[in-house]
């Protein structure tokens, strides 16, 4: 976790997932589950990973 901004109703998390120093997926999230989950997204992005969301 990088940061973790405003009030106690409203915070706002921000996480950095890294992979080999050289790869970075960067994420945010009203929660610590959804921060990550948007970081690790971010790094399939970047690999060229295919991802297959359910509603």
């Amino acid at each position: 976790m990088v940061s973790e901004d405003g009030p106690d109703h409203l915070k706002v998390f921000e996480v950095v997932a890294v992979i080999k120093d050289d790869l970075k997926g960067y994420g945010k999230g009203k929660n610590k589950k959804s921060a990550e989950q948007s970081a690790a997204k971010d790094i399939c992005k970047k690999l060229g990973v295919k991802l297959y969301e359910t509603l």
